[in-house]
């Protein structure tokens, strides 16, 4: 099954959905939208049936999205992602090929543009050159389900847009074991100067909700 949880993503999502459909093998795809304003609801309608509305915020969506999953594997997508044929089926292979409960495929920005777009690349190239087990994975990710179900109920903060630092601190709390993987896909984006603050300011503001849910016991 693939979860995909979005919020506003209008401009993105179809490019991601088209880059799926036909293209990938999966049984279910799960779309959870935190309460768009625009076209993103309508247009995922038109790609699953599995269109659902919950609170938003990344954990919230997900967790509202794992009481649909009934599969041994879990893929978490995102809307500003392009995904080459084939890659879950190679995603899985490389999964398959380790003994880990999680991979990460590797992300490339492919035709950047803008002064942002092109630090994202180098960016990426720096922060995924190594290959191997890992203390935190992001997306494009595919999860054993049984782990990543008891990842998910045990992540108690997390609320807001970012949560991968607690949630890296649960899987090592479970000796979940994550790594990072070589199968490619590309992110889709137009990234100018706001678009890169309110990326960054999203990984803050997961790093201040982790903080004050976790500082009373340091």
């Amino acid at each position: 099954n693939i979860i995909l949880i979005a919020l506003n993503d209008e401009q993105n999502i179809e490019n991601m959905l088209r880059s799926l459909k036909g293209k990938s093998s999966y049984n279910k795809l799960i779309i959870v939208d935190g309460g768009s304003t625009d076209n993103t609801v309508k247009i995922a309608k038109n790609y699953t049936n599995s269109v659902y509305i919950s609170d938003k915020g990344m954990a919230k969506q997900i967790k509202f999205g794992l009481k649909y999953v009934d599969s041994e594997y879990i893929f978490i997508a995102e809307c500003d992602h392009i995904y080459p044929e084939n890659f879950l089926q190679n995603l899985q292979i490389e999964l398959n090929s380790t003994n880990w409960d999680a991979i990460q495929g590797t992300l490339d920005v492919r035709s950047p543009k803008t002064f942002w777009e092109w630090g994202h690349k180098q960016f990426y190239k720096v922060h995924q050159y190594q290959k191997g087990i890992r203390t935190i994975i992001a997306c494009p990710q595919l999860w054993k389900t049984d782990s990543f179900c008891a990842l998910m109920k045990n992540l108690s903060s997390g609320e807001s847009y970012c949560f991968d630092t607690q949630r890296a601190e649960v899987a090592r709390d479970l000796g979940l074991v994550v790594g990072m993987g070589r199968t490619l896909a590309y992110e889709d984006q137009s990234i100018k100067l706001q678009k890169f603050l309110k990326r960054h300011l999203n990984y803050g503001y997961g790093d201040y909700d982790f903080y004050i849910h976790n500082s009373p016991n340091w």
